[in-house]
């Protein structure tokens, strides 16, 4: 018997499942805002107490992310790399 976790069948099973879920859930979410964003103008975000270049990051950070949907969804490829992090991470905290 080896030292630590153990993982069983059922424990991989539900590990996997819960991911792919979650990333399902996740990417629904992402298109979901988007398609609200996409209906806020600039002068209604500034409104609300962003600045003209918080709304420049949060359209770029979701513009990024929506064609990560649409990748994860074959309904668009990327000819180069890309990190699509490089907006979004400026969203949860992490600076430009």
């Amino acid at each position: 018997m080896g030292i630590g976790i153990q993982p069983t069948k059922v424990d991989i099973d539900f590990r996997g499942g819960s991911v792919a879920a979650g990333l399902e859930t996740q990417m629904a979410k992402v298109a979901e805002f988007k398609y609200f964003l996409d209906g806020q103008s600039d002068a209604a975000l500034v409104t609300l107490g962003y600045t003209t270049d918080e709304v420049a990051v949060l359209r770029s950070a979701y513009g990024d992310l929506a064609l990560l949907v649409q990748i994860y969804q074959g309904l668009a490829t990327l000819p180069t790399a890309k990190d699509f992090r490089t907006f979004a991470r400026q969203l949860w905290g992490m600076g430009a």
